[in-house]
């Protein structure tokens, strides 16, 4: 929404929010997380997908957390963490609520 807001026409992600640091929309620390966040969504949902189809079956976004190693579960926790900040600041940002 963001990028959006700010009219930004780059299709990648990860551009898309370089942009918004270079535009003083985010601080670059917070935008290291988010990237951080997006990396290791998509990889551990890209190794399921993945894990799946060699197996012979259809392609899912559900995980199931109990069949991730420890790390795995804490870096999808702390990945969760980061997306639920990054909605908070949007709600706030968007609705105009004081903070």
């Amino acid at each position: 929404m963001f990028a959006l807001e700010e009219g930004l026409q780059e299709i990648s992600t990860l551009k898309r929010l370089e942009t918004l640091v270079e535009r003083n929309i985010f601080a670059a620390d917070t935008a290291e997380h988010i990237k951080a966040s997006y990396e290791a969504l998509n990889y551990l949902r890209l190794r399921h997908e993945i894990a799946l189809l060699e197996n012979g079956s259809p392609p899912s976004h559900f995980i199931d957390p109990n069949h991730l190693s420890k790390a795995e579960q804490d870096l999808l926790k702390e990945s969760f963490q980061a997306v639920n900040k990054l909605q908070d600041s949007t709600k706030r940002h968007f609705s105009h609520a004081p903070f």
